[in-house]
């Protein structure tokens, strides 16, 4: 009899551990050797679909091989004899890549890799696939930032039982979208974000500029008081420690001069530039 599911249930991976799982590369290769491993290790994330419901027959599709099918596998109804990809609904689903390629462009990208080096550690990959591969994943993130804006920083108990102020790294950013309309200049929009330092916890929104007033609003929506804030020289972050009376503190860090204080190498905004 088939099989009517990737993986048993007990085997699928909570949210909280997949966030918390630290893979090196090599792991990642040894688990994704081939096609039926890389089915395995994506369904375990929940990054496909463990199961596939017929909705016409109120069943679910088993696993049938099919070396017709880029993946070897495909969903198939035993009762009506229907099929879908093993990909569908997820990300891959309309991919052309093999699904080791991707897995290993993803790895490479999220460890802000240079992108030959994600092209080449994903078979070879053409240098225009892995600019679109790299813009699908910025989309992905921005999309969840959009739906899951976090308001990070504030206090923290540290390991003494000591307050100490949680430490954000804020900057700006300028995107172009090229319009197809040729003799057009691109539209540009601003972007700004922060990144808390110890979790990792980010926000991203879109901003109409990036004068004084817009930037400190921006800060308050996103960031609690109590806060350690550290900036560029950008001069509409210079009166953040004003703000609300005196609600944060901050450092400044100028990137023509140093990219790390010379005299504090725990004052950097190294966090949010590789963001």
């Amino acid at each position: 009899m088939h099989q009517t599911q990737v993986i048993p249930p007990q085997q699928l991976m909570r949210r909280d551990m997949v966030l918390q799982e630290r893979l090196r590369y090599q792991d990642l290769l040894d688990k994704t050797k081939n096609q039926e491993e890389s089915l395995i290790f994506l369904a375990e994330r929940r990054l496909i679909g463990n199961r596939s419901l017929c909705e016409e027959c109120n069943c679910f599709r088993e696993i049938r091989l099919n070396t017709r099918q880029r993946d070897k596998y495909h969903w198939k109804c035993p009762q009506c004899d229907s099929s879908r990809s093993i990909r569908e609904g997820s990300f891959y689903a309309q991919a052309h890549l093999e699904l080791q390629q991707i897995i290993n462009f993803t790895y490479c990208w999220a460890k802000n890799w240079p992108l030959m080096d994600c092209n080449s550690e994903s078979g070879g990959m053409a240098s225009q696939t892995g600019v679109d591969w790299a813009n699908f994943h910025r989309d992905v993130c921005q999309e969840y930032l959009d739906q899951n804006q976090a308001v990070i920083g504030g206090i923290f108990i540290n390991e003494n039982g000591e307050q100490e102020p949680e430490i954000v790294e804020i900057d700006e950013t300028v995107i172009a979208k090229a319009k197809y309309n040729r003799g057009r200049w691109p539209q540009t929009r601003w972007i700004f974000g922060g990144v808390e330092r110890r979790s990792g916890r980010c926000f991203m929104v879109e901003v109409p500029n990036r004068t004084r007033d817009t930037l400190e609003e921006a800060i308050v929506e996103h960031i609690l008081p109590g806060t350690h804030i550290m900036y560029d020289g950008w001069a509409s972050y210079a009166h953040i420690d004003q703000i609300n009376g005196g609600i944060y503190s901050h450092s400044v860090i100028i990137h023509d001069r140093n990219f790390v204080d010379p005299l504090d190498d725990r004052i950097h905004t190294q966090s949010i530039e590789g963001t």
